[in-house]
């Protein structure tokens, strides 16, 4: 439990080292834009690509993703019910306060504590491949075909599946089954910009909290509560029963599977949220309180399971 701990605040300085140069704007008002850039086309990717690369198939394709995957159905189909009988929402902002509910935030945030308090960054990649190769081009159709602002569906479509971290999952998953051994030549400068990606998305992760923000928009607030109760608490208890007595993992697989669900919602959905016009307040709010959240509920889980 102590290395635990350890770890949390070793990772929740760096978080609050990004904020602080933010806030101060040290670094110049441009910093967290390049760096997450760095991060997102460079860093990420060539840290997916070493970790499940070594890892094996059934760490990525096992139990572990089965668990992920019921966890996100059920938030939803729980969502979309409240949704539909209790808020009124039209199927547009259905589908942002679904995402909201169950959409990870597998990259700024889930990379580094799989990666530095997990102890293996693969831990991710099932919930992460799940969420870039399926999750998000889904919500794109269903937010083309039922939001009033239309976007490229055809561009959308290649935008998500053109995702250098997803390229990467998937290049790491092709050299883990056919135990192809990259050359030194090739693997290490890849290992080394690997190394950037943890502090990187750590860094980025504590300036976006500088920011000013106005929670909790005039009718958002039922929503947004809804949306905050399934991510932080709901979702990370369906997994700790799926992993636990369905599949009967052993208790460091549990904890991870926890860990992951109970990560906050990604920032990605106040991005779709934006690009089609729909549920905006619903997915800036959603996403900042249940990050909020998170880290209390993310200690906790830590404390019972470790």
């Amino acid at each position: 439990m102590t290395a635990v701990l350890s770890s949390f605040l070793v990772v929740g300085s760096i978080i609050v080292l990004g904020y602080l140069l933010q806030r101060n704007h040290i670094l110049g008002n441009n910093a967290e834009l390049i760096i997450t850039r760095l991060v997102f086309f460079v860093a990420s990717p060539a840290l997916l690509f070493t970790t499940v690369g070594k890892s094996k198939p059934a760490d990525v394709f096992g139990p572990a993703m089965a668990v992920q995957v019921i966890s996100v159905v059920a938030v939803v189909i729980v969502y979309v019910l409240f949704s539909i009988l209790i808020w009124k929402q039209s199927w547009a902002q259905t589908v942002v306060g679904s995402m909201s509910s169950s959409y990870v935030n597998a990259g700024n945030l889930g990379i580094p504590l799989a990666a530095y308090v997990l102890g293996n960054a693969a831990q991710i990649a099932p919930i992460l491949l799940f969420q870039l190769a399926i999750y998000t081009p889904v919500v794109m159709l269903l937010l083309e075909l039922t939001s009033q602002r239309k976007a490229n569906i055809g561009k959308s479509l290649l935008h998500a599946f053109a995702n250098p971290i997803l390229l990467a999952s998937f290049a790491g998953v092709i050299v883990m089954v056919t135990h192809w051994h990259v050359p030194n030549v090739i693997m290490e400068p890849i290992q080394l910009l690997s190394g950037i990606s943890v502090p990187g998305m750590l860094l980025t992760f504590g300036m976006s909290f500088a920011a000013d923000r106005t929670l909790l928009s005039s009718g958002s607030t039922g929503p947004v509560a809804t949306a905050v109760v399934l991510k932080n608490i709901v979702q990370p208890v369906i997994a700790f029963f799926l992993a636990s007595r369905l599949f009967d993992l052993t208790p460091a697989n549990v904890m991870a599977c926890v860990v992951m669900a109970a990560l906050p919602a990604a920032q990605n959905v106040y991005t779709y949220a934006t690009r089609f016009g729909t549920g905006k307040e619903l997915a800036r709010d959603g996403t900042l309180i249940t990050t909020l959240v998170s880290v209390p509920v993310i200690v906790v889980i830590a404390f019972l399971l470790s």
